[in-house]
């Protein structure tokens, strides 16, 4: 092979590697804001319930913190 061919051979290895690495970089990201989407979500939705459950009688409606109190309590 000549060394024009060699050359273009390392490029096309080169880019290809720096492809990968930067598809890499794409995925963590989106698995980052996947978890923090989730997160966000989960504690919006505890605190809507902490909210509407102190306002209802606690027979029918309870907050999630009395929920995690009792759950202790029985474990």
């Amino acid at each position: 092979m000549s060394v024009q061919a060699d050359q273009v051979a390392l490029d096309a290895g080169r880019e290809r590697v720096r492809a990968q690495q930067m598809a890499t970089t794409r995925r963590r990201r989106r698995a980052l804001l996947t978890l923090c989407i989730r997160v966000v979500s989960l504690a919006a939705v505890l605190a809507l319930w902490q909210v509407v459950g102190s306002g209802i009688d606690p027979v029918l409606f309870t907050s999630p913190w009395k929920v995690a109190v009792a759950a202790v309590g029985m474990i």
